[in-house]
Protein backbone atom coordinates (compact mmCIF):
# COMPACT_ATOMS: atom_id res chain seq x y z
CA UNK A 1 0.00 0.00 0.00
CA UNK A 2 1.27 3.19 -0.89
CA UNK A 3 1.59 5.92 1.51
CA UNK A 4 -0.66 9.02 1.01
CA UNK A 5 0.37 12.61 1.52
CA UNK A 6 -1.04 15.69 3.16
CA UNK A 7 -3.00 17.21 0.17
CA UNK A 8 -3.56 13.97 -0.63
CA UNK A 9 -5.24 13.06 2.64
CA UNK A 10 -7.21 16.58 2.19
CA UNK A 11 -8.09 15.95 -1.19
CA UNK A 12 -10.33 12.89 -0.42
CA UNK A 13 -11.96 14.22 2.68
CA UNK A 14 -12.80 17.41 0.42
CA UNK A 15 -15.07 14.90 -1.87
CA UNK A 16 -16.33 13.33 1.15
CA UNK A 17 -17.44 16.41 2.75
CA UNK A 18 -19.02 17.46 -0.61
CA UNK A 19 -20.88 14.23 -1.02
CA UNK A 20 -21.88 15.12 2.68
CA UNK A 21 -23.27 18.55 1.34
CA UNK A 22 -25.29 17.02 -1.49
CA UNK A 23 -27.03 14.51 0.78
CA UNK A 24 -27.77 17.43 3.57
CA UNK A 25 -29.39 20.20 0.97
CA UNK A 26 -31.33 16.96 -1.03
CA UNK A 27 -32.39 15.71 2.51
CA UNK A 28 -33.36 19.39 4.22
CA UNK A 29 -30.48 18.30 6.77
CA UNK A 30 -29.08 21.01 8.90
CA UNK A 31 -25.41 21.10 9.36
CA UNK A 32 -22.19 23.57 10.06
CA UNK A 33 -18.28 23.18 9.81
CA UNK A 34 -17.14 23.02 13.25
CA UNK A 35 -13.84 23.38 15.59
CA UNK A 36 -11.07 23.60 13.60
CA UNK A 37 -12.66 23.27 10.22
CA UNK A 38 -14.80 26.36 10.92
CA UNK A 39 -11.86 28.18 12.22
CA UNK A 40 -9.88 27.66 8.98
CA UNK A 41 -12.76 28.51 6.73
CA UNK A 42 -13.11 32.21 8.97
CA UNK A 43 -9.52 32.84 9.33
CA UNK A 44 -7.73 30.75 6.39
CA UNK A 45 -10.64 30.42 4.11
CA UNK A 46 -9.64 26.39 3.76
CA UNK A 47 -8.07 24.02 6.11
CA UNK A 48 -5.60 25.39 8.63
CA UNK A 49 -2.01 24.95 6.99
CA UNK A 50 -1.19 22.60 10.09
CA UNK A 51 -4.55 20.72 9.91
CA UNK A 52 -5.15 17.57 8.36
CA UNK A 53 -9.23 16.61 9.35
CA UNK A 54 -12.33 18.06 8.75
CA UNK A 55 -15.15 17.84 11.24
CA UNK A 56 -18.54 18.69 10.99
CA UNK A 57 -21.46 19.14 13.73
CA UNK A 58 -25.39 18.89 13.48
CA UNK A 59 -28.33 19.24 15.79
CA UNK A 60 -29.23 15.77 17.33
CA UNK A 61 -32.54 15.06 14.96
CA UNK A 62 -30.62 16.31 12.26
CA UNK A 63 -27.55 14.40 12.77
CA UNK A 64 -30.05 10.93 13.24
CA UNK A 65 -31.80 12.43 10.06
CA UNK A 66 -28.74 11.94 8.35
CA UNK A 67 -27.56 8.50 9.98
CA UNK A 68 -30.39 7.10 8.92
CA UNK A 69 -30.79 7.98 5.78
CA UNK A 70 -26.91 6.54 4.66
CA UNK A 71 -28.11 3.32 6.26
CA UNK A 72 -30.56 3.29 4.04
CA UNK A 73 -29.23 4.43 0.45
CA UNK A 74 -26.30 3.90 -1.03
CA UNK A 75 -23.18 6.77 -0.66
CA UNK A 76 -20.11 7.14 -2.01
CA UNK A 77 -18.46 6.78 1.45
CA UNK A 78 -18.59 4.56 4.05
CA UNK A 79 -20.12 5.36 7.28
CA UNK A 80 -19.43 4.13 10.90
CA UNK A 81 -20.65 4.54 13.90
CA UNK A 82 -21.27 2.77 17.71
CA UNK A 83 -24.31 1.01 16.45
CA UNK A 84 -22.88 -0.38 13.28
CA UNK A 85 -19.44 -1.03 15.18
CA UNK A 86 -19.67 -1.96 18.51
CA UNK A 87 -15.51 -2.01 18.92
CA UNK A 88 -15.97 1.76 17.70
CA UNK A 89 -15.68 3.53 20.82
CA UNK A 90 -16.69 7.40 19.99
CA UNK A 91 -19.87 9.58 20.54
CA UNK A 92 -19.98 10.52 17.31
CA UNK A 93 -19.52 9.10 13.48
CA UNK A 94 -17.12 8.97 10.56
CA UNK A 95 -17.77 9.54 7.39
CA UNK A 96 -15.15 7.82 5.44
CA UNK A 97 -13.09 7.00 2.17
CA UNK A 98 -13.75 3.11 1.02
CA UNK A 99 -10.28 3.28 -0.99
CA UNK A 100 -7.92 3.91 1.75
CA UNK A 101 -6.79 2.98 5.20
CA UNK A 102 -5.52 4.16 8.31
CA UNK A 103 -3.29 2.67 10.41
CA UNK A 104 -3.66 4.40 14.50
CA UNK A 105 -0.37 4.85 16.34
CA UNK A 106 -1.86 5.28 19.61
CA UNK A 107 -5.45 4.56 18.87
CA UNK A 108 -7.36 0.89 18.94
CA UNK A 109 -9.20 1.74 15.56
CA UNK A 110 -6.32 0.25 13.12
CA UNK A 111 -8.89 -2.99 13.40
CA UNK A 112 -11.94 -0.95 11.87
CA UNK A 113 -10.58 -1.01 8.38
CA UNK A 114 -11.80 2.61 7.59
CA UNK A 115 -10.31 5.34 5.60
CA UNK A 116 -9.62 8.80 5.41
CA UNK A 117 -12.55 10.41 7.18
CA UNK A 118 -14.89 13.41 8.27
CA UNK A 119 -16.24 13.25 11.56
CA UNK A 120 -19.44 14.40 12.21
CA UNK A 121 -20.79 15.76 15.91
CA UNK A 122 -24.12 15.52 17.37
CA UNK A 123 -25.51 18.63 19.25
CA UNK A 124 -27.51 17.59 22.68
CA UNK A 125 -30.26 19.70 24.17
CA UNK A 126 -28.55 20.23 27.54
CA UNK A 127 -30.62 22.75 29.82
CA UNK A 128 -32.54 26.08 30.27
CA UNK A 129 -29.90 27.91 31.99
CA UNK A 130 -25.80 27.79 31.43
CA UNK A 131 -25.73 25.81 35.23
CA UNK A 132 -28.45 23.67 34.52
CA UNK A 133 -26.84 22.98 31.11
CA UNK A 134 -22.84 22.25 32.34
CA UNK A 135 -24.59 20.02 35.38
CA UNK A 136 -25.79 17.95 32.76
CA UNK A 137 -23.12 17.56 30.84
CA UNK A 138 -20.87 16.52 34.20
CA UNK A 139 -23.42 13.72 34.89
CA UNK A 140 -21.29 12.27 32.24
CA UNK A 141 -18.26 13.48 32.45
CA UNK A 142 -16.67 10.88 34.12
CA UNK A 143 -17.42 8.19 31.69
CA UNK A 144 -16.54 9.91 28.61
CA UNK A 145 -13.11 10.42 29.86
CA UNK A 146 -13.21 7.02 30.72
CA UNK A 147 -14.36 6.12 26.95
CA UNK A 148 -11.26 8.73 25.87
CA UNK A 149 -8.95 6.79 27.71
CA UNK A 150 -10.39 3.16 26.94
CA UNK A 151 -9.47 4.07 23.20
CA UNK A 152 -5.66 4.58 24.29
CA UNK A 153 -3.75 1.39 23.19
CA UNK A 154 -1.28 2.62 25.36
CA UNK A 155 -0.48 4.96 28.02
CA UNK A 156 1.66 7.58 27.01
CA UNK A 157 2.31 11.52 27.73
CA UNK A 158 0.48 13.58 26.41
CA UNK A 159 1.65 16.01 23.96
CA UNK A 160 -1.25 18.80 25.01
CA UNK A 161 -1.36 18.26 28.62
CA UNK A 162 1.04 19.26 31.31
CA UNK A 163 2.93 17.11 33.61
CA UNK A 164 0.44 17.72 36.67
CA UNK A 165 -2.42 15.88 34.39
CA UNK A 166 -0.35 12.48 34.05
CA UNK A 167 -1.36 10.71 36.87
CA UNK A 168 -5.43 11.64 36.46
CA UNK A 169 -4.54 10.65 32.91
CA UNK A 170 -2.96 7.11 33.99
CA UNK A 171 -5.66 6.49 36.86
CA UNK A 172 -8.39 6.87 34.01
CA UNK A 173 -6.32 4.57 31.54
CA UNK A 174 -6.31 1.89 34.01
CA UNK A 175 -9.79 1.75 35.51
CA UNK A 176 -10.40 1.47 31.82
CA UNK A 177 -9.44 -1.04 31.32
CA UNK A 178 -11.97 -3.04 33.18
CA UNK A 179 -14.17 -1.63 30.76
CA UNK A 180 -16.11 -2.12 27.11
CA UNK A 181 -16.36 0.53 25.50
CA UNK A 182 -19.91 -0.90 24.21
CA UNK A 183 -20.89 -0.47 28.38
CA UNK A 184 -19.95 2.82 28.78
CA UNK A 185 -21.40 4.22 24.98
CA UNK A 186 -24.26 2.50 26.58
CA UNK A 187 -23.79 4.19 29.53
CA UNK A 188 -23.15 7.63 28.53
CA UNK A 189 -26.28 8.28 26.17
CA UNK A 190 -29.03 6.44 28.93
CA UNK A 191 -27.99 9.37 31.53
CA UNK A 192 -28.01 11.58 28.91
CA UNK A 193 -31.56 10.84 27.23
CA UNK A 194 -32.91 12.01 30.03
CA UNK A 195 -32.56 15.14 29.18
CA UNK A 196 -32.26 15.76 25.51
CA UNK A 197 -35.93 14.96 24.33
CA UNK A 198 -37.09 18.40 24.02
CA UNK A 199 -35.80 22.04 23.39
CA UNK A 200 -33.56 23.60 25.69
CA UNK A 201 -32.10 27.16 26.03
CA UNK A 202 -28.58 25.70 25.97
CA UNK A 203 -27.16 23.00 24.01
CA UNK A 204 -23.56 21.50 23.65
CA UNK A 205 -21.46 18.39 22.28
CA UNK A 206 -21.47 15.92 24.28
CA UNK A 207 -18.36 14.17 23.11
CA UNK A 208 -16.35 17.61 22.27
CA UNK A 209 -12.93 18.03 22.96
CA UNK A 210 -13.49 21.47 24.68
CA UNK A 211 -16.08 20.03 27.35
CA UNK A 212 -18.20 23.28 28.78
CA UNK A 213 -16.55 26.10 26.45
CA UNK A 214 -19.16 23.50 24.03
CA UNK A 215 -21.81 24.84 26.23
CA UNK A 216 -23.78 27.55 24.34
CA UNK A 217 -27.03 28.96 23.44
CA UNK A 218 -29.28 26.43 21.14
CA UNK A 219 -29.69 29.65 18.80
CA UNK A 220 -26.40 29.44 17.91
CA UNK A 221 -26.50 25.87 16.55
CA UNK A 222 -29.99 26.69 14.77
CA UNK A 223 -29.54 29.45 12.47
CA UNK A 224 -27.05 28.90 9.35
CA UNK A 225 -25.23 30.86 6.65
CA UNK A 226 -22.09 29.72 4.12
CA UNK A 227 -18.97 30.45 4.21
CA UNK A 228 -16.02 29.60 1.09
CA UNK A 229 -14.10 26.48 2.89
CA UNK A 230 -10.67 26.01 -0.41
CA UNK A 231 -13.19 27.72 -3.01
CA UNK A 232 -16.42 25.97 -1.77
CA UNK A 233 -19.27 27.29 0.23
CA UNK A 234 -20.56 25.48 2.96
CA UNK A 235 -22.95 25.57 5.56
CA UNK A 236 -21.86 27.21 8.89
CA UNK A 237 -23.14 28.90 11.71
CA UNK A 238 -24.41 32.29 11.34
CA UNK A 239 -22.99 33.77 14.57
CA UNK A 240 -19.72 31.80 14.04
CA UNK A 241 -17.88 34.23 16.14
CA UNK A 242 -19.37 33.25 19.30
CA UNK A 243 -18.92 29.58 18.85
CA UNK A 244 -15.09 29.86 17.68
CA UNK A 245 -14.46 32.96 20.59
CA UNK A 246 -15.96 30.42 22.90
CA UNK A 247 -13.77 27.62 22.04
CA UNK A 248 -10.83 29.53 21.28
CA UNK A 249 -10.71 32.98 22.53
CA UNK A 250 -8.98 35.21 20.60
CA UNK A 251 -9.60 32.88 17.31
CA UNK A 252 -8.02 35.39 14.62
CA UNK A 253 -4.47 35.20 16.94
CA UNK A 254 -2.21 32.51 15.02
CA UNK A 255 -0.89 30.12 18.00
CA UNK A 256 3.31 29.90 18.44
CA UNK A 257 4.89 28.22 15.46
CA UNK A 258 5.65 25.17 18.34
CA UNK A 259 1.56 24.40 18.46
CA UNK A 260 1.05 24.85 14.93
CA UNK A 261 0.99 21.10 14.65
CA UNK A 262 -1.74 18.23 13.26
CA UNK A 263 -3.45 16.21 16.65
CA UNK A 264 -3.71 13.16 14.73
CA UNK A 265 -1.74 9.92 15.41
CA UNK A 266 -2.24 7.45 12.48
CA UNK A 267 -0.86 7.41 8.50
CA UNK A 268 -3.28 7.06 5.71
CA UNK A 269 -2.72 4.56 3.12
CA UNK A 270 -4.40 3.93 -0.48
CA UNK A 271 -5.33 0.15 -0.74
CA UNK A 272 -3.84 -1.92 -3.53
CA UNK A 273 -5.45 -1.64 -6.90
CA UNK A 274 -6.93 1.86 -6.27
CA UNK A 275 -4.08 3.79 -7.81
CA UNK A 276 -5.66 5.89 -10.66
Amino acid sequence: MRKLELNEIKNRELIILNEIDHICKQESIRYSLCGGTLLGAVRHKGFIPWDDDIDIMMLRHDYEKFICYCKNNKTKFGLIDSNVNKEYGYLFSKAYDKETLIREKLMESSNLNIGVFVDIFPVDYLGDTFKEAKHILNKTRFWRELLVARNWECFKKSKTHGLIYEPVRLFFYIISRFYKKEKLINRIYRINAKYNKQRRKYSGCICGSYRNKEIMPTNVFEDYSSLLFEGTPYSVFRNFDLYLSNLYGDYMQLPSIEKRVAHHTFDCYLKEGEEV
